[in-house]
């Protein structure tokens, strides 16, 4: 038994060097992983904070006439500055979240050059659709959509008033 006891040693030694490897490799990409959420998380924000300026610059074509070159110049710098920061930042955003982002408000353009009110009021029900679809896939992507229902389950929070309860109900029917 004797003999065995320095190759026990060994393999020992050899456990434990690669046991130590496994575990700072593990740790390396850990500390990876929390600098990649963070700044996909800044990108998120940045993008939620653009796509809620291009609406506020939208919103108003959606309710009166413009001329059409002016709405043209106006629908354009909007989606521009859209498309600007998601080439900025492609590296940390969702293919699929860019494309739905940077085409949300093409059709707000043609809203006043619609003829008919029920055609207005469907084209203008996309473009609001299409921005509340877009907010949300910004809160599912960087996470707080998860954990709002993570809280929620754990804290068994429920909050109640008739606004809300009101509230409630819009959202079923929808």
């Amino acid at each position: 038994m004797e003999i065995f006891a320095p190759f026990i040693g060994i393999i020992g030694v050899l456990i434990g060097i690669l046991l130590n490897e496994y575990y700072r490799k593990s740790r390396r990409i850990e500390d990876y992983a929390i600098k990649l959420f963070d700044r996909r998380l800044e990108a998120y924000e940045g993008l939620y904070k653009v796509i809620k300026e291009a609406y506020n610059t939208i919103q108003p074509l959606l309710e009166k006439m413009l001329d059409k070159e002016k709405r043209h110049a106006v629908v354009s710098e909007a989606i521009f500055k859209i498309a600007n920061y998601t080439d900025e930042n492609q590296l940390y955003l969702k293919d699929e979240v860019i494309v739905h982002c940077c085409t949300m408000f093409m059709s707000s353009e043609d809203v006043a050059a619609l003829n008919s009110e029920v055609e207005k009021k469907a084209t203008v029900n996309a473009i609001l659709e299409d921005y509340k679809n877009g907010k949300q896939m910004i809160r599912k992507e960087c996470g707080l959509t998860d954990v709002d229902n993570l809280l929620a389950s754990i804290m068994n929070i429920k909050h109640d008033s008739s606004v809300i309860r009101y509230f409630r109900r819009l959202k079923k029917q929808k």
